[in-house]
């Protein structure tokens, strides 16, 4: 999947400091608040070979580093160019 600049981020987290290497670029985020907490959304767009195999029953796999033994919190959700407020997106619980 490719990193989108959506026009929604204000913000570019870097690369973190053991990754300098040029194996992990920055990635651009929109931070928005919830009753959870803080949350920085990133966008990404499969390409059309991921797109077809999404459609013929393949899943996406979400990669996190571990940090410890805790599960860190994530979400997931699909955003449509018809959405505005970005700020109004709900993390998948």
């Amino acid at each position: 999947m490719r990193i989108q600049h959506h026009p929604a981020c204000d913000h570019l987290l870097g690369a973190p400091s053991d990754m300098q290497d040029g194996s992990c670029s920055g990635l651009p985020v929109a931070y928005t608040e919830d009753q959870y907490g803080t949350w920085a959304n990133s966008f990404w767009k499969p390409d059309p070979e991921e797109l077809e195999a999404l459609n013929n029953g393949g899943s996406i796999m979400l990669q996190i580093r571990a940090v410890g033994k805790r599960h860190p919190v994530v979400g997931m959700t699909v955003c449509t160019d018809k959405t505005e407020d970005y700020s109004e997106i709900e993390p998948t619980k």
